[in-house]
């Protein structure tokens, strides 16, 4: 894959995630990106931890957060270290109350992305920044 090519498929599904659509539009923009075998892992003290498979899974992932942080919801990419098949980024996440339009911002998460044929194969994050980090290293190796 050629160098920046895990860069751009990065920045653009944070841009579909932060443009404040409705899940299932969301989903439409995001399908393009993501392997047919495409999997979503949340970490074990995540609030439903485990993996999701395929399209179907990141649907009901994307429809449980996108629901959840509202449309407000902005992903902010504070780093991204692309190794072409393996991507790191570091976002902060900033949203807004819905009733109160009060802005919240969230710590910084990280998460790592294998790209595989030009497209997102596994997405897996973790809450802590070194945590990610150290997953992309391990893996990375």
């Amino acid at each position: 894959m050629a160098s920046g090519t895990g860069e751009a498929l990065v920045r653009r599904f944070y841009e579909i995630l932060s443009g404040g659509q409705a899940a299932d539009a969301a989903m439409r923009d995001l399908e393009p990106l993501l392997h047919p075998d495409a999997e979503y892992v949340n970490p074990p003290d995540a609030l439903e931890p485990g993996v999701r498979r395929g399209l179907d899974g990141w649907r009901s992932v994307l429809a449980g957060t996108l629901e959840g942080l509202g449309q407000a919801a902005r992903f902010d990419l504070e780093e991204l270290v692309d190794r072409g098949d393996r991507v790191l980024v570091l976002i902060s996440l900033r949203t807004g109350g819905t009733a109160s339009g009060v802005e919240v911002a969230g710590p910084t998460i990280g998460a790592v992305m294998t790209i595989e044929d030009g497209l997102i194969r596994r997405f897996e994050w973790r809450w802590k920044p070194e945590d990610a980090r150290a997953l992309f290293e391990q893996d990375g190796a």
